[in-house]
């Protein structure tokens, strides 16, 4: 009789990071804007930063050497894992958890900053307004959202993999090293309508598109009138 495979395989960013060799980690440099990010969050009471699909470290490991308390969390369980194991090789310490976006595993108002790099249209709309509304939840008044992404709507173009248009101005490719993974197309209007509830800091960083293309913006989060509760799907 033949035998058949039960186990489930891996898929989207879980499929992604097991491709990658054993030590893999530290293949892609900080974003460019880190730099600059440090001189605000210096000069602005930011100590303890979320890293929100944080991937095998890179971000986290560039903040804890500078002394920032780092939390990181990735969909991803081998992501974590390579996190982790590149923090070891550093020493630095980060607390790390593995879950989707749309649910942040800390309390409220436990953050000073986020990161939100390349990440925020991998979801349906519904979850991107979900995920936004957990980063309003678990920043403190004054914390600060660090956000890019790409705001030049436009399909997947012929040398992209076969996708399927599952909503709305949103893809799922059916192939290629995102296979699973759902893209989001935004342009600028809609992006700023999803994100009204913040204030955009061009005094300290003007929104800008850094050299890969992507929409980059630095946002605070205004003072809370009352906690802010979970959506009813999560």
């Amino acid at each position: 009789m033949k035998e058949v495979n039960t186990m489930r395989q891996p898929t989207g960013w879980e499929a992604a990071y097991r491709k990658r060799p054993s030590g893999g980690y530290g293949t892609a440099s900080e974003h460019e804007d880190c730099g600059r990010l440090h001189e605000i969050f210096r000069g602005n009471r930011v100590r303890r930063v979320l890293d929100l699909g944080c991937g095998d470290g890179r971000h986290l490991v560039h903040f804890a050497r500078r002394g920032y308390v780092m939390c990181g969390q990735d969909i991803a369980p081998t992501a974590i894992q390579l996190a982790r194991e590149w923090l070891a090789k550093e020493g630095l310490p980060a607390d790390l958890a593995v879950g989707d976006m749309p649910r942040v595993l800390w309390p409220d108002c436990t953050f000073d900053a986020m990161l939100c790099v390349q990440i925020i249209n991998h979801h349906r709309i519904r979850e991107i307004r979900q995920t936004v509304a957990e980063i309003h939840r678990v920043l403190r008044p004054g914390g600060y959202l660090f956000l890019t992404v790409q705001t030049d709507r436009r399909p997947p173009g012929p040398d992209a993999p076969k996708s399927v248009e599952v909503e709305p101005d949103t893809y799922v490719p059916l192939a290629g090293h995102e296979k699973g993974v759902p893209h989001h197309e935004f342009d600028m209007r809609e992006l700023l309508d999803e994100l009204r509830d913040f204030r955009l800091c061009e005094e300290l960083m003007p929104v800008h598109k850094d050299s890969l293309g992507y929409t980059c913006l630095l946002a605070e989060e205004p003072e809370k009138t009352q906690p802010r509760a979970r959506l009813a799907s999560q």
